[in-house]
């Protein structure tokens, strides 16, 4: 059964290679979106994707993880759409204020547990938009707090940075191919955020791909539980 499990993500990793050194070189879309519909499917049927792209943002990477979910794509929105139970299902996320909430956006604050060094943990919060284009996107983009309060939320602290959820129904429209395209802020977390940033630059992009299969995974993990 390992075996089997084994031979099925190698396969899927063959597919990958090959398919991404056939596809177009438009550094206008993400690696995924640059394959065949069909490819895709097939290359997420072998299990979780995740990948580093240079490609979008100068100077930046983006961590993205994709993942099936069984679960049509208007379920996966209200679960994405559902923050107060963030907790419940994204261990590091401790709490949620939702500060404002419309039909186009929501404005929101996460509470969040980074990392733990010895005695030490580390812990941030932020305040997010989440931009609505129902039912295939979610654009995020931080929000200083200082502008919350004056409720100007077109006012982002640097929309470059923005994360991405993506819905995309299989062929046969039963299921999502889910992706999550993200830049952590962990250098900008403290000072011993931006201490280990400086001492090991990788852990960034660690931290970001760790970030986006936790919550792809919790996502597909909340469907298939049908709460």
């Amino acid at each position: 059964m390992k075996n089997r499990a084994f031979r099925k993500t190698i396969a899927a990793f063959a597919l990958a290679a090959a398919v991404f050194s056939a596809a177009g070189a438009n550094a206008a879309d993400p690696i995924w979106k640059q394959l065949d519909p069909a490819q895709l499917e097939k290359l997420l049927d072998g299990g979780r994707v995740a990948f580093v792209d240079r490609a979008q943002r100068p100077g930046k990477e983006l961590a993205v993880s994709g993942v099936i979910v069984n679960a049509p794509p208007e379920k996966v929105w209200n679960i994405l759409a559902d923050y107060e139970s963030y907790p419940k299902m994204i261990n590091q996320i401790t709490r949620v204020k939702v500060i404002e909430k419309k039909s186009d956006f929501a404005v929101v604050q996460f509470y969040m547990f980074l990392i733990k060094l010895g005695p030490v943990k580390i812990q941030t919060d932020y305040i997010q938009k989440w931009k609505y284009d129902k039912p295939r996107k979610i654009t995020i983009v931080s929000l200083d707090e200082k502008n919350v309060k004056k409720k100007k939320y077109n006012e982002t602290d640097d929309p470059a940075n923005a994360i991405i959820w993506e819905l995309v129904p299989t062929s046969d429209g039963k299921r999502t191919m889910l992706f999550h395209t993200t830049i952590s802020d962990i250098a900008e977390s403290g000072m011993v955020g931006k201490y280990l940033v400086e001492r090991q630059p990788t852990i960034q992009i660690g931290f970001d791909l760790a970030n986006a299969l936790i919550q792809t995974e919790a996502v597909k993990t909340r469907a298939a539980s049908g709460k």
